[in-house]
């Protein structure tokens, strides 16, 4: 374990860091303007299902979607597809080797 912690380039990783910090932001700015939108409608939608005269099983299948897609928005958050599409790059979405170049 030593011996990894020894080889790491600190440089690197902290500037992959920081330039991960927007993309992190921008996501967390997409959760807070989903959930708004989502609050905002969920109760006129509710009341338009209700005026409608539409059946309550229909009001929970539409919930149940509005799960889904915040189940699949917290997913995708939390483990995006590898940006260039090769597979060592992991959830976090930092770019090439941790290590430094002559240490790989």
């Amino acid at each position: 374990m030593s011996n990894v912690i020894e080889r790491l380039d600190m440089v690197r990783l902290l500037t992959q860091v920081i330039e991960y910090l927007p993309k992190l932001f921008a996501a967390l700015v997409v959760v807070v303007v989903c959930w708004l939108i989502y609050r905002v409608t969920r109760a006129p939608l509710a009341g338009l299902l209700e005026r409608a005269g539409l059946h309550r099983t229909l009001q929970l299948f539409l919930e149940n979607i509005e799960d889904r897609v915040w189940q699949k928005l917290a997913q995708h958050t939390a483990d995006p597809p590898p940006v260039d599409g090769h597979s060592q790059h992991g959830p976090s979405g930092l770019h090439g080797p941790i290590l430094g170049p002559d240490q790989g």
